[in-house]
């Protein structure tokens, strides 16, 4: 595959998170150009010979092959329409932003440009993100591998066909760093609360996480069968699950992720 001409535009927490696994792999790319108001948004990357940095879309002097916006939603209006002028019947326009469906983009850019909204999370940083991909139309040859090429190195892709079904499941994936995250916050305090000093039950409650998920990658066996297997009858771990099930987590769960979905169709009606 030819390197690609790479334009991220915005370096936020999910756009600088993509960069860091892009430059693991930057074979695949010719050229990283990247748009956001603050060079040190690039961090380590700012003085990076293969990447060129805009603090504004003005003196760009190209094309790209594949340009991808890494902005908040609210503010895809205002942004999109300075990047017209880079955008050819070729070029690949890719959104990882909240809600805003196909059709939105439609709107800013010619009727044949190749939309992709793509959903990926934080663990993407070290390749081992979940990205979520639905596109405008049936992506084939080389669009297609290019799409892949770009994504792959992030972690697991997933494509999608409709962009309900595609918000349900960036409500458990996208969102899903933030709800495994905070279940470590929780796991480390209640661990200080029992007696353990800071920092082992902060190592404790890391390695806790980071072991159940090789753990998972590793076999076939589901969820629940690997829940029993470490539940033994009148044993600790049933003590504590009996509290655990008891106080409605998995309607608590079942409520967290609806109120993601519905925050999702909040935002296709905003401007």
């Amino acid at each position: 595959m030819t390197p690609q001409r790479l334009l991220l535009v915005g370096c936020g927490n999910m756009g600088y998170a993509m960069l860091q696994g892009w430059m693991k792999h930057s074979s695949s790319f010719s050229s990283i150009t990247v748009v956001t108001p603050h060079s040190s948004s690039l961090k380590e990357f700012q003085n990076h010979h293969q990447i060129s940095w805009f603090s504004s879309p003005e003196h760009l002097k190209s094309n790209f092959d594949v340009i991808v916006f890494a902005v908040k939603p609210y503010q895809l209006s205002d942004v999109l329409p300075h990047y017209r002028q880079y955008v050819d019947s070729k070029t690949i326009v890719i959104s990882i932003a909240a809600g805003k469906t196909l059709e939105f983009y439609r709107s800013y850019f010619a009727p044949q440009t190749l939309f992709v909204r793509a959903m990926p999370n934080t663990p993407s940083i070290v390749s081992k993100g979940i990205i979520l991909l639905i596109s405008s139309i049936k992506l084939q040859g080389n669009s297609g591998n290019q799409v892949q090429e770009i994504m792959e190195v992030l972690g697991k892709i997933f494509w999608l066909e409709d962009e309900e079904l595609f918000d349900k499941a960036a409500s458990l994936s996208s969102c899903g760093p933030g709800y495994v995250f905070h279940l470590v916050e929780c796991f480390e305090k209640a661990a200080i609360e029992l007696g353990l000093e800071q920092e082992i039950a902060q190592k404790l409650s890391r390695e806790l996480f980071v072991g159940c998920g090789a753990y998972l990658e590793n076999t076939a066996e589901s969820a629940q069968k690997l829940r029993d297997q470490v539940t033994s009858p009148k044993g600790m771990t049933e003590a504590a699950l009996k509290v655990l099930m008891g106080s409605n987590f998995q309607e608590i769960i079942n409520k967290t992720l609806r109120a993601a979905y519905e925050r999702a169709k909040e935002i296709r009606k905003e401007g």
